[in-house]
Protein backbone atom coordinates (compact mmCIF):
# COMPACT_ATOMS: atom_id res chain seq x y z
CA UNK A 1 0.00 0.00 0.00
CA UNK A 2 1.26 3.43 -0.89
CA UNK A 3 1.11 6.07 1.84
CA UNK A 4 -0.79 8.47 -0.41
CA UNK A 5 -3.82 6.18 -0.23
CA UNK A 6 -4.12 6.77 3.52
CA UNK A 7 -3.59 10.49 3.05
CA UNK A 8 -6.37 10.42 0.45
CA UNK A 9 -8.72 8.64 2.88
CA UNK A 10 -8.00 11.13 5.67
CA UNK A 11 -8.49 14.12 3.38
CA UNK A 12 -11.70 12.64 1.99
CA UNK A 13 -12.97 11.97 5.51
CA UNK A 14 -12.40 15.60 6.54
CA UNK A 15 -14.02 16.77 3.31
CA UNK A 16 -17.07 14.56 3.87
CA UNK A 17 -17.33 15.62 7.53
CA UNK A 18 -17.53 19.26 6.43
CA UNK A 19 -20.06 18.34 3.73
CA UNK A 20 -22.27 16.81 6.42
CA UNK A 21 -22.01 19.94 8.55
CA UNK A 22 -22.87 22.14 5.58
CA UNK A 23 -25.87 20.03 4.56
CA UNK A 24 -27.28 19.93 8.10
CA UNK A 25 -26.76 23.67 8.59
CA UNK A 26 -28.48 24.38 5.28
CA UNK A 27 -31.50 22.26 6.23
CA UNK A 28 -31.77 23.93 9.62
CA UNK A 29 -31.70 27.32 7.91
CA UNK A 30 -34.28 26.56 5.21
CA UNK A 31 -35.65 23.32 3.74
CA UNK A 32 -35.36 24.54 0.14
CA UNK A 33 -31.78 25.64 0.75
CA UNK A 34 -31.07 22.24 2.29
CA UNK A 35 -32.40 20.43 -0.78
CA UNK A 36 -30.37 22.63 -3.13
CA UNK A 37 -27.24 22.12 -1.03
CA UNK A 38 -27.75 18.36 -0.95
CA UNK A 39 -28.07 18.23 -4.73
CA UNK A 40 -24.96 20.38 -5.17
CA UNK A 41 -22.93 18.27 -2.75
CA UNK A 42 -24.08 15.03 -4.40
CA UNK A 43 -23.19 16.42 -7.82
CA UNK A 44 -19.61 17.08 -6.78
CA UNK A 45 -19.25 13.97 -4.61
CA UNK A 46 -20.05 11.41 -7.30
CA UNK A 47 -17.08 12.20 -9.58
CA UNK A 48 -14.83 12.82 -6.58
CA UNK A 49 -15.60 9.42 -5.05
CA UNK A 50 -14.96 7.73 -8.40
CA UNK A 51 -11.58 9.45 -8.49
CA UNK A 52 -10.85 8.40 -4.91
CA UNK A 53 -11.72 4.81 -5.82
CA UNK A 54 -9.23 4.97 -8.68
CA UNK A 55 -6.54 6.36 -6.37
CA UNK A 56 -7.11 3.55 -3.89
CA UNK A 57 -6.93 0.91 -6.64
CA UNK A 58 -3.75 2.48 -8.02
CA UNK A 59 -2.32 2.59 -4.50
CA UNK A 60 -2.66 -1.17 -4.07
CA UNK A 61 -6.10 -1.74 -2.53
CA UNK A 62 -8.24 -4.57 -3.87
CA UNK A 63 -11.53 -3.52 -5.46
CA UNK A 64 -13.54 -4.72 -2.48
CA UNK A 65 -11.29 -3.05 0.06
CA UNK A 66 -11.20 0.21 -1.93
CA UNK A 67 -15.00 0.22 -2.15
CA UNK A 68 -15.34 -0.48 1.58
CA UNK A 69 -12.90 2.24 2.66
CA UNK A 70 -14.42 4.71 0.20
CA UNK A 71 -17.87 3.95 1.63
CA UNK A 72 -16.64 4.32 5.21
CA UNK A 73 -15.05 7.69 4.46
CA UNK A 74 -18.34 8.80 2.88
CA UNK A 75 -20.23 7.81 6.04
CA UNK A 76 -18.26 10.39 8.00
CA UNK A 77 -20.60 12.99 6.46
CA UNK A 78 -23.40 11.51 8.57
CA UNK A 79 -21.30 12.13 11.70
CA UNK A 80 -20.76 15.73 10.57
CA UNK A 81 -24.50 16.21 10.05
CA UNK A 82 -25.35 14.76 13.47
CA UNK A 83 -22.76 16.92 15.22
CA UNK A 84 -24.01 20.02 13.41
CA UNK A 85 -27.58 19.19 14.43
CA UNK A 86 -26.68 18.61 18.06
CA UNK A 87 -24.47 21.68 18.39
CA UNK A 88 -26.32 24.06 16.04
CA UNK A 89 -26.82 26.61 18.81
CA UNK A 90 -23.10 26.73 19.52
CA UNK A 91 -22.04 26.90 15.86
CA UNK A 92 -24.71 29.37 14.80
CA UNK A 93 -22.01 32.00 14.31
CA UNK A 94 -20.41 29.72 11.68
CA UNK A 95 -23.57 29.80 9.57
CA UNK A 96 -22.39 32.90 7.71
CA UNK A 97 -19.32 30.92 6.56
CA UNK A 98 -21.00 27.56 5.94
CA UNK A 99 -24.03 28.61 3.92
CA UNK A 100 -22.25 30.41 1.05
Amino acid sequence: MHTFTYLNLIGDGVHNFLDGIIIATSFMTDTHLGMATTIAVAAHEIPQEIGDFGILIYGGFSRAKALLYNFLSALISVAGAIIAYLFFGQILWLKVFLIP
